[in-house]
């Protein structure tokens, strides 16, 4: 007969606990390897499209540099509540070396006023990301100046 004393469960159902709390959190953000990214390609599409000074129609980033700005962004971006209803800028292809693609809509917009951009999974559309204002920055200047 094993017998359990009531403080060890109370331990047991409080480290259950915070487990649960812990992978609710951690499992809202995005865990991609910047090593393992071969190449980025951004796609100008519906929003982008329409613009006046577009930046380029489609541009893939190999640069390491620019790999690592993108993919920090993406793993730092914040979830936003609700769904959305938005038009897409872009459409982010990253290739992976192992030949897998992950894809996102990318919205960064060239007035440095909007200080957020807005990441989205395509795999599930009514999930923003927000992107942090220092990781918009440097995504905008990749975008629109280089």
């Amino acid at each position: 007969m094993i017998i359990i004393k009531r403080p060890i469960v109370i331990l047991i159902l409080i480290g259950i606990t915070f487990g649960f709390i812990g992978w609710y959190f951690f499992s809202n953000s995005f865990s991609i390897n910047s090593r393992d990214v071969k190449s980025i390609t951004l796609e100008c599409v519906q929003e982008c499209i329409g613009m006046d000074d577009r930046p380029f129609l489609e541009k893939t980033i190999t640069d390491k540099n620019s790999i690592n700005l993108f993919i920090k962004a993406i793993n730092n971006s914040e979830k936003l509540s609700g769904s959305l209803d938005y038009g897409v800028m872009f459409l982010i292809r990253i290739s992976f070396s192992n030949r897998t693609i992950k894809e996102f809509h990318l919205n960064i917009s060239k007035n440095k006023e909007a200080i957020y951009g807005l990441l989205v999974s395509s795999s599930n559309s009514e999930q923003g990301y927000r992107i942090l204002e220092k990781s918009t920055n440097d995504l905008r200047d990749i975008i629109y100046i280089e």
